[in-house]
């Protein structure tokens, strides 16, 4: 009886989880720029770390609190507060004192819908090659009501479940500051 049970319970998980896929490759938003999945975005970054950077515009908090790619710099497209976001004004001009037009940029946030916004501002901004990073760094919520997983992240498509590396560390050299 036990058995049964136990190979019942691994048949609705499997099926659970598997029917509430979605492809890798399919935005989620119309943008511009390319799409890349998360293990596309961090082969460039290590065949050319020199021209290919990545962005995490993520609010302060994620990118501390949520964990994000040691990689990754942290540049806010908007601001978190307990009542509503705000636009980061700043948003394109932090990235124009970090990078060139002509490097690589490849923009991540935690689900994949704010980087989309990023990167239609840097198009219009003049930067010739940006690209979203596809289910952000905790990928998208599982959306199969049959699912034990149901509402959850980190279970389809995304960073952390392409398990490549991730970091809660703040580096000096990549994390945000706010101006005066």
């Amino acid at each position: 009886m036990k058995r049964l049970v136990l190979l019942t319970l691994i048949f609705f998980v499997g099926t659970g989880v598997s029917s509430c896929t979605h492809k890798k490759d399919t935005p989620k938003f119309i943008h511009a720029g390319g799409d890349l999945t998360p293990k596309q975005a961090y082969k460039m970054l290590m065949e050319d770390a020199e021209h290919t950077f990545l962005i995490d515009c993520c609010f302060m908090a994620e990118y501390e609190f949520v964990g994000h790619p040691p990689m990754a710099y942290n540049i806010p497209y908007q601001f978190w507060s307990p009542k509503r976001r705000e636009q980061n004004l700043d948003f394109v001009q932090d990235v124009e004192e970090k990078f060139k037009k002509t490097d690589t940029l490849l923009i991540i946030c935690r689900s994949g819908r704010r980087s989309c916004l990023a990167c239609d501002k840097l198009a219009l901004a003049g930067f010739k090659h940006i690209f979203n990073v596809l289910g952000g760094f905790e990928g998208e919520k599982v959306e199969s009501k049959n699912s034990p997983h149901y509402g959850h992240r980190r279970y389809i498509n995304g960073w952390q479940h392409d398990e490549l590396p991730y970091t809660y560390s703040l580096n000096k050299k990549f994390t945000y500051k706010l101006h005066d």
